[in-house]
């Protein structure tokens, strides 16, 4: 017999002293309300919800790490699980969906931590979705006062830049929509917490600037990028323990990554000895971090630096030194295919792009040294990663799936003129021109 059987069973005593009239004391114990319990799946048990809800928070922690990891899929099993322990329960006692201030959020940050994961797994229509439930239950909470909590207010702008990250695919004027107003709610944070601002919340702030920057890079408005990647660096200085804080291996990763965008708007503007001098700060910094680190504790910092290869070979070609871009540019390929046969399922569409791009890239260096052969070579090795992703139906054609595709068959096309098929070649041509006028 359960604890509550054997309570229901045990006779009513009757008080023997008189109890007063005063209201505060006239209630019967139905009126006393009822503790809510919570089920642990498959134990047969009953846990209580301090409990569950630290587990709750572990398994999120996990997840957050497997996003990290870039264990998209690992990272999805553990949000899942999360939301489901938070979700509202209808109790026997009360008929009411319940969930507390901290159930709610932490529910919203697996729900976007989940759309993170989709997203890096190219399944944006979902995660979208995702992401506008975190959202629902982020901005609003029955007589909560969350403007006043700072670390609402930043869930709020991290879902914010999830959303714009999603939307950066298919529509960058929505995203700058977003980014606009998660780096709102983060200014509001810093500005509330001013000299007590946890490091962290200006890392994120560092973040989602740089990611603002990326739009304009995108549409090559080099000197509006130039500014964000200004402040995102302002910020990471400003902290009064900066110096202590570029120690840590995310601080100096963000840094990389700063030198690496002002690197890419300074090539486009024309600024090659300025864009090189940043370029080898950045690969310092990320050489000194893979002394550190093993692929496997920061793939962030492998994806990094084949980025930084890729815009050194950019760099290279652009002054016709294409057998030294030529050489960066396999080395960026051998870095991603080790990163694919690690990753597997989890080496998602953006790295997919970007594998194929570099073969691209390099395709292009050995046709502008006459070498068409290894330069289709090249060419072919790109082509079926992209069509695959675009034939897959549960990836969204994004804007740079099309255009990397396009800019395939453009190449594709030319090595076949100095091959001297020219039907060929106007075949190619059009099946680009048809793809980008769809």
């Amino acid at each position: 017999m359960s604890d509550e059987e054997q309570l229901q069973q045990q006779p009513v005593l009757v008080n023997p002293h008189p109890v007063s009239n005063h209201p505060a004391t006239t209630f019967g114990s139905q009126d006393i309300p009822v503790l809510r319990k919570t089920a642990k799946q498959g134990s047969g048990k009953t846990i209580v919800p301090q409990l569950n809800h630290e587990l709750a928070m572990v398994l999120s922690q996990k997840g957050a790490l497997h996003l990290e990891r870039y264990e998209f899929h690992q990272a999805i099993e553990q949000f899942r699980r999360v939301i489901e322990m938070t979700s509202p329960q209808e109790e026997a006692n009360h008929t009411d969906s319940f969930r507390t201030l901290s159930q709610q959020e932490l529910q919203a940050i697996a729900l976007r931590g989940e759309a993170e994961a989709m997203h890096a797994l190219g399944q944006d229509e979902d995660a979208a979705a995702l992401v506008q439930q975190a959202l629902s239950l982020l901005q609003t909470y029955p007589g909560a006062e969350v403007g006043d909590m700072p670390d609402w207010t930043q869930n709020l702008a991290l879902s914010l830049l999830t959303q714009a990250k999603i939307l950066q695919d298919r529509d960058l004027a929505d995203a700058e929509v977003d980014y606009r107003r998660a780096l709102e709610h983060l200014d509001a944070v810093i500005t509330k917490l001013d000299t007590q601002c946890p490091p962290q919340i200006r890392l994120r702030m560092s973040v989602a600037l740089a990611g603002f920057a990326e739009l304009f890079l995108m549409q090559e408005q080099s000197s509006d990028a130039l500014s964000l990647i200004d402040r995102a660096q302002a910020v990471l200085q400003d902290s009064t323990e900066a110096l202590e804080l570029h120690k840590l291996s995310d601080w100096r990763l963000q840094f990389a990554r700063l030198q690496g965008q002002r690197c890419q708007a300074l090539r486009i503007q024309g600024q090659l000895q300025a864009a090189t001098q940043h370029n080898r700060e950045a690969e310092t910094e990320l050489a000194a971090l893979q002394e550190q680190f093993q692929e496997q504790d920061m793939p962030a910092l492998v994806v990094q630096a084949a980025v930084n290869l890729n815009e050194q070979a950019q760099i290279l070609a652009c002054t016709s030194r294409h057998e030294q871009a030529v050489a960066q540019l396999s080395s960026a390929v051998s870095i991603l295919g080790n990163l694919q046969e690690r990753l597997h399922e989890n080496f998602g569409p953006h790295l997919q792009i970007m594998l194929a791009r570099t073969h691209l890239q390099r395709a292009s260096s050995e046709l502008s040294m006459g070498q068409a052969h290894r330069a289709e070579t090249s060419c072919q090795q790109a082509r079926p990663i992209l069509e695959k992703l675009h034939n897959q139906e549960y990836t969204a054609h994004s804007t740079a799936l099309v255009q990397t595709l396009a800019e395939s068959l453009v190449l594709q096309g030319k090595i076949f003129t100095h091959l001297g098929n020219s039907q060929a070649a106007m075949e190619t041509f059009d099946q680009a021109a048809n793809l980008l006028s769809a």
